[in-house]
């Protein structure tokens, strides 16, 4: 008989290692869309006493700073301003935006993990991420939302379900997390496992419940 065993292993091949990727949190989920509602960016030419009413808004502390082609140039905050008026006073009307900005600040990309959008904050020191797409700005990540995608990713493993799965392993199927996921299903399959142990480097790292194999399976199809 022609068993779904056998027909897994005619499907395209996943690594169980890029199907955890997949499930990552990724920043496209978590930045602030640059819109007309809510516009995220201005000109290297704008007048700061024009920027600042909308720097005191706290969902917009920060703003890219973008040149005629959308591409960004600098990213000018409220601390900016704090900083610029602490040395000279006063802002004179004729200020533009670009006195005061950070010229090429770093920036990131929508399929991006949090995880990496919240290393690059974390090591320059700043709060704010402007995001690109094919070189072009599109809105802003905030240190906390990207903290906040960050905890939702994790929030999954450390579960009292994980730590149930983890006292249940002994006796159940493991797998390596280089293997594909078409192999962890036959393996639960002619086991009639209720899940599969991952492993990387000989240490439990996640598992693989049959149904989410099954449902995984019928995608590929």
């Amino acid at each position: 008989m022609y068993s779904v065993v056998n027909r897994v292993q005619e499907g395209a091949a996943m690594k169980i290692k890029d199907y955890f990727n997949e499930k990552r949190s990724r920043v496209a989920d978590w930045y602030t869309q640059d819109t007309s509602e809510i516009p995220l960016h201005c000109k290297v030419t704008d007048k700061v006493l024009d920027m600042i009413v909308t720097l005191s808004d706290p969902r917009e502390a920060s703003l890219a700073v973008v040149d005629e082609n959308n591409q960004v140039v600098g990213i000018v905050t409220g601390r900016d301003i704090v900083l610029y008026m602490g040395t000279h006073r006063v802002i004179e009307e004729n200020v533009t935006v670009e006195a005061l900005m950070t010229a090429n600040p770093k920036t990131g990309r929508p399929e991006m993990l949090c995880v990496d959008a919240l290393k690059i904050m974390i090591e320059g020191r700043f709060r704010n991420l402007p995001i690109e797409v094919d070189g072009k700005f599109v809105g802003i990540l905030s240190i906390l939302a990207a903290a906040k995608g960050r905890l939702m990713e994790t929030m999954a493993k450390n579960t009292e379900a994980y730590e149930s799965l983890k006292s249940l392993r002994d006796g159940m199927p493991e797998i390596d997390i280089e293997n594909t996921t078409q192999e962890a299903f036959k393996l639960v399959s002619e086991s009639k496992a209720p899940f599969v142990s991952v492993k990387e480097n000989d240490e439990i790292v996640d598992f693989l419940m049959d149904y989410d194999l099954r449902r995984l399976w019928l995608k590929q199809q």
